[in-house]
């Protein structure tokens, strides 16, 4: 999956009329699709207002007016049309994502249902997804979930009812969770990267995203800095990563390809085990749960021995070849 990220390519003259730069979008489109991506994120329509995080309303991403305003939702409405085009000359279809605005809060969540409700109108092909950190006043705006753990282990019953009703919903970590729960970070158990995956099949979720595949920082060596400031304030900030959490592959200094990490390797590892997990689980769910029981006991607490992890993966090798 990629993700577009609009800015780089539409733009707003003075009278607010859209501009959309087409062959820089579809030479940035095929560079993802030649290299193998099928799965497409439309970047976010809108963004919190003077970038507070607990703002009353959203703004539209580009000219930064109120989504509920007419100047917001002509912009909305021209962009998602220039949008819909652009998914119809690719033949996007059934694999594409469109995200309004990332993580959602209470105090401005009738702004996300009003935008919500014009993708669905006019584009109606993509599902809404998105991280987010509210519940039950999206019902009905968002269609894929995509929780951070934590709120998910806070809000499971309101999720597994989604899950029932049909949608799906993802995980992500980001700084958090901590503690004994599951996340990807650079100085826990590897065991913790493989278990997020064992997670999703346990709950009957539908992904994973990683926030930070490789969110490097301007001037910075991701080789050596581990936990870098994540703001562009003057003076003195307190705004740091966790160890790790922004990049879980590196940048090569020969041939600019990605390489991998232990880590990268653990989830690969983890999503292996997930389809073998899945095939099982059709099979015969009670084997399935007693594997899972040897790992998976609480919501924040799992068997993260080594040793006790190759034994369960064994077992679950071997009820698949009997």
């Amino acid at each position: 999956m990629f993700w577009i990220p609009w800015s780089h390519f539409m733009s707003l003259d003075d009278a607010l009329k859209l501009t959309v730069d087409n062959d820089k979008l579809d030479r940035f489109t095929k560079l993802f699709l030649d290299s193998g991506f099928t799965q497409v994120e439309l970047g976010h329509l809108a963004t919190r207002e003077n970038g507070h995080w607990s703002a009353k309303h959203l703004v539209t991403q580009l000219g930064k007016k109120r989504v509920t305003s007419p100047e917001g939702r002509s912009i909305l409405k021209q962009q998602l049309a220039a949008i819909r085009h652009f998914t119809k000359r690719h033949k996007f279809k059934g694999n594409i994502y469109q995200h309004i605005s990332d993580e959602p809060l209470s105090v401005h969540a009738q702004d996300y249902v009003a935008v919500a409700k014009l993708v669905h109108e006019l584009f109606p092909e993509a599902p809404v997804f998105d991280a987010t950190h509210c519940t039950t006043e999206l019902v009905g705006s968002v269609d894929i979930w995509c929780p951070q753990l934590d709120i998910y282990y806070k809000h499971r019953d309101f999720f597994q009812q989604r899950i029932k009703a049909g949608e799906q919903v993802w995980i992500y970590t980001c700084l958090s969770p901590g503690g004994a729960a599951l996340n990807r970070l650079l100085d826990q158990e590897r065991t913790r990267q493989v278990l997020l995956k064992w997670l999703i099949v346990h709950d009957n979720l539908s992904g994973y995203l990683h926030w930070g595949l490789n969110h490097y920082q301007k001037q910075t060596d991701p080789f050596r800095v581990t936990s870098p400031r994540f703001d562009d304030k003057t003076g003195p900030s307190r705004n740091f990563l966790p160890p790790g959490d922004s990049h879980v592959i590196y940048p090569s200094k020969i041939n600019h390809a990605p390489l991998s990490s232990v880590r990268l390797s653990a989830h690969r590892l983890g999503l292996e085990d997930a389809a073998m997990l899945l095939e099982l689980k059709k099979r015969s769910p009670k084997q399935t749960q007693t594997i899972f029981n040897e790992l998976i006991i609480a919501p924040k607490q799992h068997q993260l021995d080594l040793s006790k992890y190759r034994e369960a993966r064994t077992k679950l090798m071997l009820d698949l070849t009997l």
